[in-house]
């Protein structure tokens, strides 16, 4: 798919409408990571770190105390936060959440 006027980046295993303008997230790609090998438990963790940075009425900044703060310290919530952290234009929102 083409990047092409997208302004903002989705984080890895992200699923949304490809066409949607702005870019938005809705779910993650919990079947593909299962394909993949990746455990219930690591699906669940991300599902969670997922749940609070675009389900919850968190700003991005909130969003990532939180989830330090909440959720475990694992390999995939690092990769997650350093992913985040090091965007130099922001990551997209969720579904119900405004930019």
């Amino acid at each position: 798919a083409s990047t092409a006027g997208v302004a903002q980046y989705a984080p890895a295993v992200c699923v949304g409408p490809l066409l949607a303008d702005p870019l938005i997230f809705t779910g993650v790609n919990s079947i593909g990571m299962e394909r993949n090998g990746v455990s219930k438990n690591q699906i669940e963790q991300i599902q969670k770190i997922y749940k609070i940075l675009f389900k919850s009425k968190y700003n991005i900044s909130q969003a990532i105390e939180v989830i330090k703060s909440e959720i475990e310290p694992t390999e995939e919530r690092g990769i997650i936060l350093q992913f985040i952290e090091k965007s130099k234009h922001g990551i997209v929102r969720g579904y119900d959440q405004k930019s």
